[in-house]
């Protein structure tokens, strides 16, 4: 619990709420990556996600940021790459014995 509280206070943070249920959250850490992302299963393919994203793509711009990064999921990956994300590296992650893959993928600020 600790861990995520002192990410969260650190981050930019954006909620998003229906009727009161927390449908999904984005945050940006130090302006330039997108850290979490998540959707609820019962809100997901609404536009929750784009909408959420492009507020964090607007914040880096305020802040004068010529790109984003994150490490995507594999079932991630091809909305990342619809914002105009590219895949700069394949990574497997090893987590409590788990197989993790994900992506190292990048978008480029045009300004």
């Amino acid at each position: 619990m600790s861990r995520w509280q002192s990410r969260l206070a650190q981050q930019y943070v954006l909620v998003a709420e229906i009727n009161n249920t927390i449908a999904g959250f984005c945050t940006l850490d130090k302006g330039t990556y997108l850290d979490f992302l998540y959707i609820h299963k019962d809100y997901q393919r609404h536009g929750i996600a784009y909408e959420l994203y492009n507020v964090i793509e607007s914040e880096a711009r305020q802040q004068n940021q010529t790109k984003l990064t994150s490490d995507v999921s594999k079932t991630a990956r091809p909305f990342f790459e619809t914002m105009g994300f590219c895949v700069l590296s394949e990574r497997t992650l090893i987590k409590h014995g788990v197989e993790l893959n994900n992506y190292k993928m990048e978008k480029t600020l045009i300004y």
